[in-house]
């Protein structure tokens, strides 16, 4: 039997939820809530699928994506695990790993799933870009582009650089030792720039750069390792790799590219959780893995505050 889903927020990320869902075999959308009713009203959907001003008035549903701002994401959450329905939340899961923590545990005691919205573990660039690098000795990532034209009601760290602290988790990278970030606010009165460096116990430095107000868009993972050095393109799915051979005093640098075929990484994640789901099993994007990643945004902001 398929799952049941329904779409909160239709915003830009809701909008391509949506769409998702319904070509899942496995799923089956029932309702989509927003507030603007003209929102909803502009939303082409079958009579059969329910649209709803307001989460109160929805029902009869097993699974729920959240793509409403960050700021509601810990109370329709809460909400909603409580009455054992499982939740897909769009990134960040909260605004700060506290309430992250409270999400995952609730999640737990109810046993429902708890996923977050981290569509890059699915890009194939930056798993064959991990897969080959092995243990990392620096990492900058960059992950720039132009003021998003969808709502925006939280800081560059929350919006765009916690996909980079997201994946500093698949390289196991230790205990943050050291963290010294900058920030400032252009457009909003939030942070819109942000440069964080972060030393960990395992003997890794990581340099993260992020950044919405630039007039490209720019998503690049650069990894070095003692195995080589793999620059990750994350926009066009490839991975530049320099390794370096050769025996005694003969050493030669060789270079490769190695490239993906199409990928649909929204489709993925919103796949693994419905199947996550239907199986009692744990997502690709377990809430629990995203917890180190708001710790570290947390900090990072506490930095930035500090020095300000």
């Amino acid at each position: 039997m398929p799952l049941s889903v329904t779409v909160i927020g239709l915003g830009v990320m809701g909008k391509h939820h949506i769409s998702k869902i319904q070509a899942l075999k496995e799923a089956r959308l029932v309702g989509v809530v927003d507030s603007n009713p003209e929102v909803l009203a502009g939303i082409d959907l079958p009579r059969c699928i329910g649209k709803y001003t307001s989460l109160s008035l929805a029902g009869g549903f097993d699974a729920a994506i959240i793509a409403t701002p960050p700021t509601t994401h810990f109370k329709i959450a809460s909400e909603l695990l409580n009455k054992g329905i499982h939740c897909l939340i769009e990134k960040p899961i909260c605004t700060n790993a506290d309430d992250a923590k409270e999400l995952v545990r609730i999640a737990a005691e109810k046993g429902v799933v708890c996923a977050s919205g981290h569509i890059e573990r699915f890009n194939p660039a930056l798993i064959e870009a991990i897969r080959r690098a092995g243990r990392f000795l620096y990492i900058e990532a960059e992950r720039i582009g132009p003021f998003p034209e969808r709502s925006v009601d939280a800081d560059v760290i929350q919006d765009l650089m916690i996909h980079d602290l997201d994946a500093l988790g698949a390289f196991n990278p230790g205990r943050p030792t050291d963290v010294r970030a900058v920030g400032i606010p252009v457009l909003t009165d939030r942070i819109d720039i942000a440069n964080a460096r972060i030393e960990f116990d395992g003997g890794g430095i990581v340099s993260l750069t992020a950044s919405r107000v630039s007039m490209e868009r720019n998503r690049k993972f650069r990894i070095f390792s003692k195995n080589g050095y793999y620059s990750a393109d994350l926009m066009k799915r490839n991975l530049k790799i320099l390794t370096l051979g050769g025996d005694g005093e003969h050493k030669e640098i060789s270079g490769d590219v190695w490239e993906a075929g199409p990928a649909d990484q929204l489709m993925e994640q919103d796949d693994s959780f419905v199947k996550a789901c239907l199986e009692n099993k744990k997502p690709l994007t377990d809430a629990i893995l995203s917890i180190p990643a708001m710790e570290l945004m947390d900090r990072i902001k506490s930095v930035i505050r500090t020095s300000g």
